[in-house]
């Protein structure tokens, strides 16, 4: 009885259901998808896109508990280089694939590390403009000479390879001497595409960054998360003018320039989109305050806020949680963390679900 090929559309489509991972982790744990692409030449060429569509590139210490070393960063480089090389014009190559990436450098201890940014921009110099739409970068060292390396591969980055870009998370938990996350941090800022949906700036250090109005003129932006990032709220307000639709998470992290004062100029017309919205303020008395009347402004303004997330916000009492209660209609959760306060839950009626409970400890969840 002959044996009749599966299609392979089909194929593609049951490949799907496998557990995803990226493209590194697929090769060495042999996962059922990688097994799956060692049948034959049609399921090789329906399982490669899901193979290879992540790919994540641990450096120093972020390779500890993936049994990897830098070496293996080289090797890939070669193979992909390669493959790349030798094949046909019909041929489609696995870096061709690769549309998601992370690449994480951490390097806290004082010791020497032969450092593969070479290999890693090589990897990178094979994409096409247009191919990336998802990144994660993460710096964590405590050595000078990560930062260089560091920059060297943002340059290779951007702009010539984030034409595309969807999402882009920027994580920069460095601990160096002045000019401390400037460098890195405000390159990206200067070179940030048109085309991004998500954007998460986290520092571990808090520094007036330049070039940071360039956030607020992305016309496609839908998510933002900022942190440690000093600035004002006026070009906020334009922000949400510019950006697309349909933006509805934003969350501002420490940053000291936010005052209540700036908090009352956001138009109620552009701010009543938001869904989601987090605001850690500055543990720190010199630093000024959001008052309860403007959060209570803030809820009044946001009729599809569904999710709230405050922290060392320390004007908050129950009268704060009282005008949730009754004017908070879409609120599914309300997260308050402080360390002083203590809500009882007094005068909280009305129609909404909100569970509140003691916020005596370092974190409570309403």
């Amino acid at each position: 009885m002959p044996i009749i090929a599966l299609p392979f559309e089909y194929s593609a489509v049951i490949f799907v259901i496998f557990p995803k991972g990226d493209a590194v982790n697929h090769h060495l744990k042999r996962t059922d998808l990688f097994n799956c692409s060692l049948i034959s030449r049609d399921w090789r060429a329906a399982a490669l896109p899901l193979l290879w569509k992540y790919i994540k590139i641990l450096c120093g210490e972020a390779n500890e508990g993936y049994d990897l070393d830098d070496r293996i960063w080289n090797q890939l480089a070669d193979s992909l280089v390669g493959e790349r090389a030798s094949a046909s014009q019909d041929n489609i190559d696995r870096a061709s694939h690769i549309r998601e990436s992370t690449i994480h450098v951490w390097n806290r201890r004082t010791r020497y590390m032969v450092h593969p940014d070479t290999a890693i921009i090589r990897i990178l110099q094979l994409f096409l403009p247009s191919q990336l739409q998802s990144i994660r970068l993460n710096l964590n060292t405590s050595n000078v000479d990560d930062r260089q390396s560091y920059l060297s591969v943002l340059q290779t980055i951007f702009p010539a390879l984030s034409q595309r870009l969807k999402s882009l998370v920027f994580i920069d938990t460095e601990r160096l001497p002045p000019p401390g996350p400037g460098p890195c941090r405000d390159f990206i800022l200067q070179n940030l595409p048109k085309s991004l949906q998500v954007f998460l700036c986290y520092s571990s250090q808090s520094a007036l960054a330049t070039n940071s109005n360039n956030i607020f003129v992305l016309p496609e932006l839908r998510s933002l998360e900022l942190w440690d990032l000093e600035m004002t709220a006026d070009p906020l307000d334009q922000g949400l003018r510019t950006w697309h639709r349909n933006f509805n998470n934003l969350a501002i992290v420490r940053s000291p320039n936010f005052s209540e004062a700036r908090w009352c100029r956001l138009s109620p017309v552009v701010i009543r989109i938001l869904r989601m919205l987090k605001l850690h303020a500055v543990w720190d008395n010199n630093s000024p305050d959001i008052s309860e009347k403007s959060l209570c402004h803030l809820i009044d303004s946001c009729p599809h806020l569904e999710h709230l997330d405050l922290e060392y916000v320390t004007s908050l009492s129950d009268q704060f949680l009282a005008h949730c209660a009754r004017h908070a209609g879409s609120l599914q959760s309300l997260e308050i963390k402080q360390s002083e306060v203590q809500f009882t839950g007094e005068g909280v009626t009305g129609g909404s679900d909100v569970l509140v409970s003691s916020c005596r400890s370092k974190r409570g969840i309403f």
